[in-house]
């Protein structure tokens, strides 16, 4: 019996891509992986968006080689420190450890880990939204994009061209397999109807497969086409019971 897998999606772009970069390097940003310190630190969550309580304390990892972006009001409601671990930190000054202009703030990458202290320094609750950097210097494997009758965007840069097929939020779209594939889902949001909550569902034979949430910012190197920075996942399709 052939695979069968239905993308729902709840906001307006997206693609299942596989494209060859060609160059060796471009900029990816991520949502930050959270921590969690009791009983040992570990991953907690990875999310664009988190919400602390009044005075609370979060943590976030910053691998080598990455940067952390944020948005400039966020430092009148956040207290932020970095250091090696959660308990040697050292508080972050605007002129001295930032670069910033009036849209983002960003914190450079360096080439050692960082454990990254935020805390909310408010008497009431607040929302922290960031995101990681880094140059990703591995070419992707996957060089074909899958055909669709529907309407497209095409985004070309040095790294090659992408298209981006447009749907409508709740459409749902469904493809054929025969055999085993891996395929690689990305989304990116139409920021002419930005919706903070937008996610894409993937499902194999009706099971649910993949979620990937876009990222509601705007991609500064498409700003002509009003699209939002990719976020992706991948599917593997096992031929076992083909």
């Amino acid at each position: 019996m052939p695979y069968i897998i239905i993308a729902l999606v709840t906001f307006t772009l997206f693609s299942i891509n596989m494209v060859y970069a060609a160059k060796p390097e471009h900029a990816v940003l991520e949502p930050p992986i959270w921590l969690q310190t009791t009983p040992k630190l570990a991953p907690l969550t990875s999310t664009q968006e988190l919400q602390f309580d009044a005075k609370q304390h979060q943590y976030l990892w910053l691998p080598e080689g990455h940067w952390l972006e944020i948005n400039p009001d966020l430092l009148n409601q956040f207290i932020i420190s970095a250091g090696n671990t959660q308990y040697i930190q050292q508080r972050l000054q605007v002129h001295r450890d930032l670069l910033c202009n009036s849209k983002r703030c960003q914190l450079p990458a360096t080439g050692h880990n960082r454990i990254i202290a935020i805390q909310n320094h408010l008497d009431e609750s607040a929302s922290f939204r960031a995101l990681v950097g880094h140059y990703q210097a591995k070419r992707d494997s996957f060089r074909r994009a899958l055909k669709l009758a529907k309407p497209s965007v095409l985004l070309t840069t040095q790294q090659g061209n992408e298209r981006y097929y447009q749907l409508h939020k709740d459409e749902e779209v469904t493809l054929f397999f025969p055999a085993a594939k891996k395929l690689k889902l990305s989304v990116r949001q139409n920021m002419q109807l930005p919706d903070r909550n937008g996610v894409v569902y993937a499902y194999v034979d009706n099971v649910l497969t993949a979620k990937v949430n876009t990222i509601n910012s705007l991609a500064v190197e498409y700003s002509d086409k009003n699209v939002g920075l990719v976020n992706s996942d991948y599917l593997a399709i096992d031929a076992t019971n083909t």
